[in-house]
């Protein structure tokens, strides 16, 4: 399954809306990594893709204790993509 979660192009709105996005993704990552059980039971593993350079820090401390807690899953993908063109 793949996320197209931020486009690059979402950095252009203000920042009150860049802030509020990137608090909406801490916070659902954050709900994931708590029901890490659940993503063990079904083999999710969460993948990065995108300029995480771009996140905010606490964003990016979220979606890599996701990534971590989930490296050893391999029966379900979940790519997240972040900070990339919309369009190709």
């Amino acid at each position: 399954m793949t996320i197209y979660a931020f486009s690059i192009e979402n950095f252009k709105r203000s920042k009150y809306e860049v802030d509020a996005l990137m608090d909406m993704a801490k916070i659902k990552l954050s709900q994931m990594s708590q029901h890490g059980e659940l993503l063990d039971r079904y083999g999710a593993k969460i993948k990065i893709l995108g300029q995480k350079e771009l996140v905010r820090p606490d964003v990016l401390e979220a979606i890599n204790h996701a990534v971590e807690l989930t490296k050893h899953n391999n029966r379900y993908g979940c790519l997240l993509v972040i900070s990339r063109l919309s369009a190709y």
